[in-house]
């Protein structure tokens, strides 16, 4: 698996506003029965 992350930050008139985007891509193999599990993985989380 690889993959990158960025984190920005800035202050709003009444407290902190923060975005984290994390961006991959994973490849796990064989799982069970389920043949080349891989694919992309993308997460944008916001905390006012």
């Amino acid at each position: 698996m690889f993959g990158a992350k960025l984190r920005l930050s800035g202050d709003l008139v009444y407290g902190h506003k923060h975005v984290s985007l994390t961006a991959a891509f994973a490849d796990l193999g064989d799982i069970a029965t389920l043949a080349d599990q891989r694919g992309p993985y993308l997460s944008l989380q916001e905390a006012f």
